[in-house]
């Protein structure tokens, strides 16, 4: 079953992604405590600069979002070389909203398998679904930026699902 992903499924997953560590004293995952100011300024222009990667790739193809990709690394240097041993809290800020973009990418796709079938005028519904999918994520966050943009570019992801009378 061959299937396109909309825009919307694109949007929710984005919104998904900014909802991690949005509100009051942003925490990430495997820390103790909440970002400092400094460190949370540092999320919004890299997550900008991810997004409109990938929303680039999305629309143009991976190719497009090379100069951006670029610019999130260049980006991450930076944060390195002035935040120091700090800037691991904010990789892992990008990292996990990285992870839930992802997530909520195929689990938008997902919602496209349908749960009934015709078939000669009676209904069927699904029994189960088998998913097959390949991304390779990198402790590199600009690796794992440039996987993202292949995959929303080009990717797959592969459904079968069995239907039968129960």
């Amino acid at each position: 079953m061959a299937f396109m992903v909309g825009e919307d499924v694109l949007d929710a997953a984005f919104e998904r992604a900014r909802s991690v560590g949005a509100g009051d004293g942003l925490t990430v995952k495997g820390l103790n405590a909440p970002l400092d100011a400094q460190m949370t300024n540092w999320i919004g222009p890299l997550w900008d600069t991810a997004e409109s990667a990938i929303r680039l790739a999305w629309e143009h193809g991976r190719a497009a979002a090379t100069s951006l990709i670029e610019q999130f690394h260049t980006q991450l240097q930076e944060l390195s070389t002035v935040a120091g041993n700090a800037a691991s809290a904010v990789c892992r800020a990008i990292t996990e909203r990285l992870n839930e973009f992802f997530q909520g990418l195929v689990e938008g796709a997902l919602a496209r398998v349908q749960p009934t079938i015709k078939v000669a005028g009676r209904e069927i519904a699904i029994r189960g679904v088998t998913i097959e999918q390949t991304l390779h994520m990198s402790g590199s966050l600009k690796a794992s930026l440039e996987e993202i943009c292949e995959f929303v570019a080009e990717g797959e992801i592969s459904v079968s699902a069995e239907y039968g009378a129960g």
